[in-house]
């Protein structure tokens, strides 16, 4: 099982402080940021981002380029005419906002290592972190609430939030290996738990310290720590709030897509201050993208890898 959105409310102490004192520390060592990906966090944080930068910029990583070019040719865009270059892919089809939060996504998946991992589903991961932010960025753009992210900023969080199973897995994928097994052969089991036992802290806290070593923007550092952050500023705040409805959101649909919604369900909706007669239409939107979203993931990771 990887699909990561389960949360628990558990606190930090009841962790192995041994184990997870060491495995924060191997988070801490691992390589700093290449430079395309920093490059592409400072262009993140420019209110005047430049179209062609940002192409000279993905230009020089080829696998991420060819990634991007894939995805503009794939049928999920449906052009006549093939996409022959970056800066055709941005202008054309993708958009300057969809290219650099594939981008930055995909720069900061790139220092881990998971192929120790066999039971690692990395198609289910990116499905997973596409369907969160489809439905993080469909929450943002009905949120009243004016302090809170934009669609685009939501968009990349969803992205981005569950980075940190990548981290685990990375700094210990056989333990990591019997978790995804016991899991796939207990159902009922809760990830977050599993992970705390089997290597002493869970796939949102791996995300805070590394946003923390990578000093990492605080709308990203955000997003990766969401399970055990408690973010002073409104928009932040606001954006925990959505991705733990894209949570509910998710797991209702796996569950029963003819099932009532929760209690949980609900808060959710009143916290954003929405009417749980939002729900129909942003489920609808979902469904009628999710096969698209499939698609579209399995393009972006199956192109120059």
């Amino acid at each position: 099982m990887t699909d990561t959105n389960q949360h628990s409310s558990a606190p930090a102490g009841a962790h192995s402080a041994p184990l997870a004192e060491a495995s924060i520390r191997r988070l801490r060592n691992l390589p700093p940021l290449p430079r395309t990906s920093q490059a592409l966090l400072q262009m993140l944080s420019d209110p005047d981002l430049d179209m062609l930068t940002l192409a000279e910029t993905i230009e020089q990583t080829p696998s991420l380029a060819a990634r991007i070019l894939g995805v503009a040719n794939s049928a999920f865009f449906a052009h006549a005419a093939a996409v022959r270059d970056v800066p055709d892919a941005i202008i054309r089809v993708l958009g300057l906002h969809l290219v650099r939060d594939l981008s930055i996504s995909f720069a900061l998946s790139q220092p881990f290592e998971l192929r120790d991992c066999g039971r690692f589903d990395t198609k289910r991961y990116w499905i997973s972190a596409m369907e969160s932010a489809v439905l993080a960025q469909l929450l943002a753009s009905r949120t009243p609430a004016h302090e809170g992210p934009t669609p685009a900023e939501a968009y990349l969080s969803g992205l981005i939030h569950n980075l940190g199973l990548l981290a685990l897995i990375h700094i210990a994928p056989q333990a990591m290996n019997q978790v995804f097994a016991r899991i796939q052969s207990e159902p009922d089991l809760n990830l977050i738990q599993e992970e705390r036992r089997a290597v002493g802290l869970d796939h949102s806290a791996a995300g805070a310290a590394l946003a923390s070593a990578w000093q990492l923007p605080p709308l990203l550092a955000v997003a990766m720590g969401a399970a055990v952050e408690n973010p002073p500023f409104h928009q932040e705040q606001i954006l925990l709030l959505i991705l733990s409805q894209c949570s509910r959101i998710r797991q209702h649909l796996t569950a029963d897509a003819g099932a009532p919604d929760s209690a949980d369900m609900q808060k959710g909706w009143r916290a954003l201050g929405l009417t749980s007669d939002v729900m129909p239409a942003v489920i609808a939107q979902f469904r009628d993208r999710s096969d698209e979203i499939a698609e579209l993931a399995a393009v972006f990771l199956g192109v120059g890898r």
